[in-house]
């Protein structure tokens, strides 16, 4: 993970609410990391007090699964995706170990990642790569950097959303025919239409 991203998000939590939370949605404050779970007794009125440790480390582990996920799923992504032939038979618990299947690009070749279906660890001080499955998330972070705030409004989002992502007739990406292609996948790209 990287530590870049954990650290501008604790920058962006401090000891006062949000200018304006969202409705029905607790404003966050944090604790002193060496106050104990008492410290949820003593917040105002409509607030939620953690310990900064405990947020760093709930912080740290969104990020870390967010990244363990989307890289051990680049492993057998498109692989199996239904229907008749040797991609049709979607993978089982028992395939955990076994090796993996070429996907329907692969031209018959596994993963570069890995032979195996296993988990897809980085470790320090290697740095995480991006994916399109992580895409919105970055944006998120992007948006919460820029307004100095953990909590983003819907106005905030559907800003963030025009500003960054494109239709496929406005973005400058080709794909490798040389058509325009804006990267968006299923229910991201309904959300956004």
């Amino acid at each position: 993970m990287a530590l870049s991203s954990l650290g501008l998000l604790l920058s962006l939590v401090t000891a006062q609410p949000p200018a304006q939370p969202p409705a029905a949605t607790p404003a966050i404050t944090l604790a002193p990391a060496a106050q104990s779970a008492q410290a949820s007794c003593q917040a105002p009125n409509g607030m939620l007090a953690i310990s900064r440790s405990q947020y760093q480390a709930q912080l740290q582990g969104f990020w870390l699964g967010l990244s363990i996920g989307n890289w051990t799923g680049l492993i057998t992504e498109m692989d199996k995706i239904g229907g008749a032939g040797a991609s049709g038979q979607f993978y089982r618990r028992t395939d955990w170990g076994g090796p993996d299947q070429p996907s329907i690009w692969g031209q018959g070749i596994p993963s570069e990642l890995s032979k195996v279906i296993d988990w897809y660890l980085v470790s320090e001080p290697q740095a995480w790569g991006s994916d399109d499955d992580s895409d919105i998330e970055y944006i998120y972070l992007q948006l919460m950097h820029q307004s100095k705030q953990p909590l983003l409004s819907a106005g905030q989002i559907r800003a963030g959303w025009l500003a960054h992502i494109y239709t496929d007739q406005q973005t400058s990406h080709r794909n490798k025919e040389g058509q325009p292609e804006n990267f968006l996948w299923v229910s991201n790209q309904q959300a956004f239409d």
